[in-house]
């Protein structure tokens, strides 16, 4: 399969060392979609090891439950982006191959085997109480996915979404 990433090339991509810079909520431009109902910002990055990654930020302006925090990776061979994390708040979400159905926040993890039976890479989820609101889930994303933020000292952590 063209473009089909290993299980453990994904593991590699997401536990690879991330620096945001210090700024970079700053940097990130909103984008309204869906009319006026949701905001999406997104910024494109270098990890560590000279990967490109992107991070997406996405919440509906009248659903605080309704968002999703996106880690992607582009190959730099095909140029294809790859959804390798997403972090979603609080719906029903139904994993294919195993046919089971939950509610609830949850996350999306890319896996090989959702690829070999052509479904999209990050399909399969699992429920978390990791997290409650966008928020908190923003904060657990850049733990999990091993992101550092640069920050001068005494700059504080500014509002993602400006409000």
């Amino acid at each position: 399969m063209i473009g089909m990433l290993l299980d453990d090339e994904i593991s590699s991509l997401i536990s690879e060392e991330k620096i945001l810079p210090y700024d970079y909520q700053k940097r990130m431009k909103p984008k309204k979609k869906q009319g006026a109902q949701h905001e999406e910002h997104e910024m494109e990055f270098t990890g560590k090891n000279g990967h490109s990654f992107m991070i997406v930020l996405r919440k509906n302006r009248l659903d605080f439950n309704d968002f999703s925090v996106i880690l992607r990776y582009k190959d730099d061979k095909t140029g294809i982006w790859y959804n390798l994390v997403r972090f979603n708040g609080k719906h029903t979400h139904t994993n294919n191959l195993e046919r089971n159905t939950f509610s609830g926040f949850h996350i999306h993890t890319a896996t090989q085997r959702y690829q070999e039976a052509g479904l999209r890479i990050e399909n399969y989820a699992e429920r978390t109480e990791l997290y409650r609101t966008f928020e908190e889930a923003v904060v657990r994303f850049i733990e999990r996915t091993n992101c550092r933020v640069e920050r001068p000292k005494g700059t504080p952590e500014l509002d993602i979404f400006g409000g």
